[in-house]
């Protein structure tokens, strides 16, 4: 007790002393009993070169793979024993399968003590029956087929029907599926657990190997870990230190997230953490980890880390001017002498020199030449200098300024920074209009377009670069059927639509267009004139096309590849310096090149442009290595939030951390779903509370929504929940919404009382897709629960440029419209 006392205030002081601000968000994590000891069983020696060995490693971490020897057998089969095991251990229902009775019979013919009670598990969930578990040998390979279905069924994860099933009717030896597995395969696919072989074969009967068993529960432990309560996190080690007392072997690691908030990993003799180094390919403890290093740290539910995973971090220089600090955010965004605009996280140990001496991330200024040093994601090192001509932020004559625009005439231009304070600047005969890349006019600009400014001394637009805009476009797939240059003319027939993450046949036969003023036209990476492209007639295209006069016209057109893939996922890194991207439960490498076209919000824009954390659609062709080629890339947003907005009557307060609620719907899928009654959630000193009547609207603390537990019981609630936990909370009493409508968009002006939203789409129940809304949204936060960042509060949350969802109504008989709950994504 004495030394867990000491440990306590160790971590406290260590906190306050080197992180004083942020010493009450920091989170603490701790090894687990027992990691120093399975180091010994968990480092396979026949892994170390093994393309599955990091999902080895990291399953072995969790306990899902055992193994009685000093190997793992990567290559072996595994049995349909050892991988059911498998599937129940990383479902969580080990426990569950060790509580059922099985006789000595029964345990005869199963070569581990727990392969009886596994398959009695396997037969009471309805996925084998007891004819089968009786007859079938258990000792036996295991199919591809099989484990797909085991993960599916013991996960819970929901099978899908009708054209949900292309996944798998997509593979040549679909018909070698077993008819009624099909539903739970088609999912396992979907989400990427699983994918062929070879091209277009899956193999479902196949044996399946223990490295292959392994890769795949690693993927499906993306999902399922998730829904069990674990979480992932990531970051660079700033430091790892000792408690510094002589009874204490405990290592303290200090990780700083992107979002410059730490959390600590305590270690010790007892209590140790499973670390791989992806780079050297090593397993150790904690002392594998140094300052510096960029990590993946899996916490589980008791806040316990069960695995770290160092990464691999390519590096990168980049050369060219800043445009922007944040210091706050530690962020910069910088134009790069090849053009390409960057925006990038600067890391927590980030070494900046200016003129050779050190200096801090305050003293950089807009228009700074720099040389970065890039880290995988992250800024490690910034040298530069700042001579007297960058007292006003101009290098050359020039500097570059960034803003929301709100206001043009011919002769000038006025932007809004992400402060809100507005400027303005003069427009001339020279100055030069980009969209996306693409040479555009001065009619193009809109309202609310986010706009790179390059400006001179005198204040004039040399140009004007949109940054992000809603546009007008749309992207096909068609068949070069006819080519005429001289008309600049374009003839498709076969031609697919994109929409919504698919490609639509066209009800036309056939559709001519015109090409736009600059279209680009690509074969490969390699520029095409108009009469270079008649000799790919034959051949199909990617195309996009604008309005331009009031007549559709090609903007771009890339001559599709000899194959074509479909990729659908959430964006996990994105290399700007290498033109690749990686998509989540998607194995392949993408790369991108100068003829990709990308597509964010109604507007062509560079690749370059995508985040970690869109949700993409990508149109690729295989390369001859093991990675494929964008061809099409749709942001298509980001990824559907983790809170529950839901709303009913407000039974009973329970206590003061519980309420019960009656007539429960949650929104599901942008639709109000009834989920019952007597429903039970949680809130607490953090939650968010208002109380609005017809004659005011005023917050509550935790204690006082308690002692009015029978004025309010009856009320109807509107809540925001992370979980069963309670963010944000609105009790209404004479107040009725009407007339809702989800809608998402990013918020670009903040007043008191309302917010103007941008780039709006919103959800239509009746054709079930989001619709673009051309002009901007304004709506009233009088009764607005925000969360953002995992928090609840009010409007005074938000900030420009953040992405919202939001469900907004009109209230009575106003004319108003009223946001009633905003995630901010």
């Amino acid at each position: 007790m004495k030394r867990l006392l000491i440990s306590w205030i160790t971590l406290i002081l260590m906190l306050f002393l080197v992180f004083p601000l942020k010493a009450e968000a920091a989170d603490v994590y701790y090894g687990r009993l027992g990691a120093g000891t399975d180091i010994s069983h968990l480092s396979f020696a026949d892994v170390a070169s093994h393309w599955a060995r990091s999902s080895i490693y990291r399953l072995a971490a969790l306990g899902v793979l055992r193994s009685s020897g000093p190997d793992f057998r990567p290559e072996a089969y595994a049995t349909k024993e050892e991988a059911l095991g498998m599937v129940v251990r990383l479902a969580g229902k080990e426990g569950e399968a060790q509580k059922l009775a099985v006789g000595p019979g029964e345990m005869a013919s199963y070569r581990t003590p727990w392969g009886a009670n596994y398959t009695r598990l396997a037969q009471n969930m309805g996925i084998v029956t007891p004819a089968e578990r009786a007859s079938a040998n258990w000792q036996a390979p295991a199919t591809r087929e099989e484990v797909a279905y085991w993960i599916a069924r013991m996960s819970g994860l929901a099978p899908v029907y009708d054209s949900e099933q292309h996944p798998v009717y997509s593979f040549q030896d679909w018909a070698r599926f077993s008819s009624e597995r099909i539903p739970y395969c088609a999912t396992v696919v979907k989400l990427g657990i699983m994918s062929g072989r070879d091209a277009g074969m899956f193999y479902p009967q196949a044996s399946i190997r223990r490295g292959e068993l392994a890769a795949a529960l690693d993927k499906a432990s993306r999902i399922i870990l998730a829904g069990q309560g674990y979480k992932e996190l990531s970051g660079t080690v700033v430091r790892v230190s000792s408690g510094g007392q002589a009874d204490s072997a405990d290592t303290y690691v200090q990780v700083a997230q992107n979002d410059g908030l730490s959390f600590y990993v305590i270690a010790g003799s007892d209590k140790e953490v499973f670390v791989y180094d992806r780079t050297s390919g090593k397993t150790g403890l904690s002392g594998l980890l140094t300052s510096g290093d960029q990590v993946s740290v899996l916490v589980t539910p008791q806040k316990l880390v069960a695995y770290i995973e160092k990464r691999q971090v390519a590096e990168a220089s980049v050369s060219g001017y800043l445009d922007y600090v944040d210091s706050v955010k530690r962020i910069v965004r910088a134009t790069a002498s090849d053009g390409k605009s960057y925006e990038l996280a600067v890391s927590p140990l980030c070494k900046i020199s200016l003129s050779g001496y050190p200096a801090r991330m305050n003293d950089l200024v807009p228009g700074q030449p720099v040389v970065m040093l890039v880290s995988g994601s992250q800024v490690s090192e910034i040298r530069g200098d700042l001579p007297d001509s960058l007292t006003s932020g101009e290098v050359n004559g020039t500097r570059v300024v960034y803003g929301t625009l709100f206001t043009k005439t011919a002769g000038e231009i006025s932007i809004r920074d992400e402060n809100g304070n507005p400027y303005t600047y003069s427009l001339t005969s020279e100055t030069d209009y980009y969209v996306g890349g693409v040479v555009s006019t001065y009619y193009s600009l809109k309202t609310g377009d986010y706009l790179k400014l390059t400006v001179d001394s005198q204040g004039n637009v040399i140009r004007v670069d949109v940054r992000k805009d809603a546009g007008d476009l749309a992207v096909y797939r068609g068949y070069l059927d006819e080519v005429k240059a001289a008309f600049s003319t374009v003839r498709f027939t076969d031609i697919y639509r994109y929409e919504n993450g698919d490609l639509v046949k066209e009800t036309s036969a056939a559709k001519t267009l015109k090409l736009a003023s600059g279209a680009e036209l690509f074969a490969g990476s390699n520029r095409l004139s108009a009469a270079q492209l008649e000799a790919y007639r034959g051949r199909y295209a990617f195309v996009v096309t604008s309005i331009e006069g009031g007549e559709e016209r090609i903007v771009r057109l890339v001559v599709r590849g000899d194959s074509e893939r479909r990729i659908n996922g959430k964006v996990e890194e994105l290399d700007a310096y290498r033109d690749c991207m990686t998509v989540k439960y998607e194995p392949a490498l993408i790369q991108y090149d100068q003829s990709t076209i990308a597509v964010k919000d109604n507007r062509l824009v560079d690749p370059d442009m995508v985040q970690a954390g869109d949700m993409v659609t990508v149109l690729a062709e295989r390369k001859d290595n093991s990675s494929v080629l964008a061809r099409v890339i749709v942001i298509e947003g980001t990824e559907e939030a983790r809170y529950t907005i839901g709303k009913g009557v407000l039974d009973e307060v329970l206590s003061r951390s519980s309420i019960q609620i009656d007539s429960l719907d949650c929104l599901e899928n942008n639709e109000w779903d009834y989920v019952g009654s007597n429903r039970e959630y949680y809130y607490d000193a953090l939650t968010y509370i208002v109380l609005a009547t017809s004659s005011s609207v005023r917050e509550l603390n935790a204690e006082e929504f308690y002692n009015l537990d029978e004025d309010l019981e009856e009320d109807d609630i509107l809540f925001i929940a992370e979980g069963d936990r309670i963010l944000a909370l609105l009790v209404t009493d004479g107040i009725e919404f009407s007339n809702e409508i989800i809608t998402k968009g990013a918020v670009i002006s903040l007043d008191s009382g309302s917010i103007t939203v941008g780039s709006v789409t919103n959800w239509s129940g009746f054709t079930e897709k989001w619709v673009a809304q051309s002009d901007n949204l304004t709506v009233k936060t009088k009764y607005a629960l925000v969360v953002k960042k995992g928090q609840g509060g009010s409007a005074s949350k938000l900030a420009t440029k953040d992405a919202v969802y939001l469900l907004r109504a009109s209230v009575g008989g106003e004319r108003d419209v009223y946001a009633e709950a905003i995630l901010v994504e």
